[in-house]
């Protein structure tokens, strides 16, 4: 996780007017749990107050956006329908587009990741996620199960 958090902290660092400036960075926290609480939260949310903490340290503000797919699953499952998507999601995608970082995380059901997770990574346009720095985590019953993140 050090490379993406280097990486977010040389984002964080622009020019403006001959100096440089720190810019607060977004990180978005998205898990593909179905139960409450679940497993793959409580790992996102550690991961995510991690890497804010590890900013802070660096003297970058971040803030710590969380998003629980399965609050958003009828809103997935008609944008999958319709190829639309309804406000809620609309702006869920936004918050995704706008983030600096993303940790992303998903319970392993049958060796691959939850149907919701995946059908969320699925409706996103890939340009979306193009030069982003991301964490990919999933949690598992098994050693075997961390295969699925290769």
């Amino acid at each position: 996780m050090i490379w993406w958090l280097s990486f977010l902290y040389m984002q964080a660092h622009v020019f403006e007017g001959g100096g440089l400036r720190i810019m607060s960075q977004d990180i978005v926290v998205s898990t593909g749990g179905l139960g409450t609480p679940s497993t793959s939260s409580l790992l996102a949310r550690q991961l995510g107050e991690s890497a804010v903490r590890e900013l802070a340290s660096r003297g970058v503000q971040a803030e710590l956006r969380v998003v629980e797919l399965r609050d958003y699953a009828n809103d997935i499952t008609s944008n999958l329908l319709t190829g639309h998507a309804p406000q809620r999601l609309a702006q869920v995608i936004e918050t995704v587009a706008d983030a600096a970082g993303l940790v992303v995380v998903s319970p392993v059901f049958t060796a691959s990741v939850s149907g919701l997770f995946k059908t969320f990574i699925d409706i996103l346009d890939p340009a979306l996620l193009e030069d982003k720095p991301m964490v990919l985590a999933a949690t598992g019953g098994s050693p075997r199960h961390s295969m699925v993140i290769d």
